[in-house]
């Protein structure tokens, strides 16, 4: 089963958050990610809200470009 962020993917600054919601019922409900861009690479922490009560951490490390170049006061603008 593919899954994708399903809200909240912002880029604001060096910072990035996504949520992933899992199917209803799942162990893990819902696992929200935050991370910080520095060097080339992405690394942050993640939690889950389901009854699996999971976290960690994770990381981006191949050199990681922007996502746009033109920021806004709600985040990243992409495809501009």
């Amino acid at each position: 089963m593919a899954i994708s962020p399903t809200e909240g993917e912002t880029v604001s600054g060096n910072a990035v958050t996504f949520t992933i919601r899992y199917p209803a019922h799942s162990i893990q409900g819902t696992r929200t990610f935050g991370g910080t861009i520095s060097g080339g690479t992405v690394t942050g922490s993640w939690s889950e809200s389901g009854s699996e009560h999971g976290s960690g951490t994770w990381s981006l490390t191949s050199p990681v470009a922007a996502a746009c170049h033109v920021p806004s006061r709600r985040g990243c603008q992409v495809g501009i």
